[in-house]
């Protein structure tokens, strides 16, 4: 029995959807399967059999749901397949060591920076002589006052630097005042001080140990206390027994003379009274 164009075939249904087929009909009118499989793979271009199903070149369905004019799928690139699957990987254990590099490198420019400031204010103010970067300072000449005591003198002799220039001795008697009783131990001091002078260390100081009073005392430039301080008068000259032998102490048990004022060097009858 012939049917006009545009019949529907009751007895054959689609298979996705069920619904009735016409006539020779490429794809179901009702869901779009397509019936039969087309000449050539619509992704790959491979060619089909009328009765495939799905394409033997890369396996997609050509016949059913799948619509023929599907969009053929597109080839990625090696490369960024690569880098995403590289990057949905978990990170390692020191895969941050450039970072740390890099903080590394940055901690030693601000150490270095740190320790040339340190140099630079170390050295601020110095001679570019006595600086770290310019060697030891030379040394320094001597006074011009000590080059003159090294020259030699019209005898052909040097005089010490420190060498205390001679004079006239002064002496006499050192005796307890009427009624004292006579100390036992203890040190004996005697003292001259340039005339009028009460303050400040004395021009020269003699230290007797256990002293036996009365005693003869003697003075000269050999008790001069400062080296290089020229021994000249007129003095005035004292004496003081002191139970500890300290100097720089007084106890209420020391005796002491009323200073001689005014002695002329020389002098060798000065008389100092301990009271």
């Amino acid at each position: 029995m012939e049917t006009s164009p545009g019949e529907t075939l009751h007895s054959e249904t689609c298979d996705t959807c069920g619904g009735a087929l016409q006539r020779d009909a490429l794809f179901c009118a009702h869901c779009g399967a397509r019936r039969q499989a087309p000449d050539r793979c619509p992704a790959c271009s491979t060619g089909l059999a009328p009765d495939a199903r799905f394409c033997s070149g890369c396996g997609i369905r050509v016949v059913g749901a799948r619509p023929a004019s599907a969009p053929p799928v597109a080839e990625e690139d090696p490369q960024a397949t690569l880098q995403k699957e590289k990057a949905s990987l978990p990170q390692r254990p020191g895969s941050g060591r450039g970072s740390k590099l890099g903080a590394n490198v940055l901690a030693f420019v601000a150490l270095l920076a740190v320790l040339v400031v340190v140099i630079y204010v170390m050295n601020k103010g110095k001679p570019k002589e006595a600086t770290m970067f310019s060697g030891p300072a030379p040394a320094a000449s001597p006074p011009a006052a000590q080059m003159a005591r090294q020259q030699p003198t019209a005898a052909g002799r040097e005089r010490a630097p420190t060498e205390t220039p001679a004079g006239e001795p002064i002496g006499g008697t050192v005796r307890l005042a009427e009624g004292v009783e006579a100390p036992s131990g203890g040190v004996l001091f005697l003292f001259a001080r340039p005339a009028g002078q009460e303050r400040g260390p004395p021009l020269a100081v003699q230290r007797v140990p256990q002293p036996s009073l009365p005693m003869e005392f003697r003075i000269d430039s050999d008790n001069v206390m400062i080296p290089g301080m020229a021994w000249s008068g007129p003095v005035d000259v004292s004496a003081r027994w002191d139970a500890d032998g300290d100097a720089m102490s007084k106890e209420p048990s020391d005796l002491e003379a009323e200073p001689a004022r005014s002695v002329d060097l020389g002098r060798m009858d000065v008389t100092l009274e301990l009271r």
